[in-house]
């Protein structure tokens, strides 16, 4: 096996722990359990998961859990205590001292410095503040040929020009393919070069997929969605609506839930303008 195959496929090991943390972030971890996950020792486990990702895997994990918990201090109005409780600390004064580390400010301090990031949606070139239309939908499983990229959104391309340039995946490209993004963190909170997101395409359910490019299922579920037209680069408006405005008037009996957001990208943007573009952005609902 090549240094660059190695590479990749400890990369995919890595990639299923981050996944499987991400979706049971609530629960208590241990070693053992996530280094079977990547088929790796434990012992190697500790080496590789920081090669890959650049801090040990009990770092990477509190960082997950601060970033929610401002999350939770932006968007919500829930006490800091039951925050800090959610994010696995037994004091308030525990988890204020871990978080001013990772953020530089109280917890108190943040939520007031960051309510300002959440305005109404304003699309470019209207007069006033735009309610957008939201509706609730239950989205189906949908299996996946991706591509992770790691850093700004904005600079997620490179991910995609490698899935199109997969042969495998190019010989299951058709009309009733779907381009779809996964988007793991929020630029408001998480730092641009920890940003996480998968650049994918549905295929059929025996697709083989080979290194860089890896198969996952979007298992579906309940979601807020909602229909963009225009840039990409204005997503960051649509969510902070979603997140703020139209959450902070759900009416439903459940919140946000814990898996990542999904955009379903429903014109190509390499024969479409820009301002016509189409994005069916979709909040995970409790």
């Amino acid at each position: 096996m090549s240094e660059i195959q190695k590479k990749h496929r400890y990369l995919h090991q890595i990639l299923r722990v981050q996944d499987y943390v991400f979706a049971h972030l609530d629960k208590d971890f241990c070693l053992e359990e996530l280094s079977e996950i990547a088929h790796l020792s434990p012992y190697h486990f500790h080496r590789i998961f920081k090669g890959v990702v650049g801090e040990p895997i009990g770092a990477y994990i509190r960082r997950i859990r601060l970033d929610r918990s401002a999350l939770g201090l932006i968007y919500t109005q829930r006490g800091i205590v039951g925050i800090a409780l959610d994010a696995g600390f037994e004091s308030h004064e525990a988890f204020t001292r871990a978080f001013k580390k990772q953020f530089g400010i109280t917890p108190s301090l943040y939520r007031k410095d960051r309510m300002c990031l959440s305005p109404l949606y304003e699309p470019e070139g209207s007069e006033g503040k735009l309610e957008m239309e939201v509706v609730i939908e239950q989205i189906g499983e949908v299996h996946l040929a991706y591509v992770k990229h790691v850093g700004p959104y904005h600079a997620s391309q490179v991910a995609w020009d490698t899935l199109l340039g997969d042969a495998a995946v190019a010989k299951t490209l058709g009309p009733e393919t779907q381009a779809i993004g996964i988007a793991y963190d929020n630029p408001d909170v998480t730092d641009d070069d920890k940003i996480r997101y998968d650049a994918c395409f549905s295929v059929p359910r025996d697709f083989v997929a080979t290194v860089p490019v890896g198969t996952r299922t979007l298992a579906g579920g309940r979601y807020a969605t909602v229909i963009h037209r225009g840039r990409y680069e204005d997503l960051e408006g649509v969510y902070r609506y979603l997140f703020s405005d139209w959450m902070a008037s759900y009416r439903g009996d459940r919140g946000v839930g814990c898996s990542p957001c999904v955009e379903f990208y429903l014109n190509d943007p390499r024969e479409t303008a820009p301002e016509d573009l189409l994005t069916k952005i979709c909040v995970p609902l409790q």
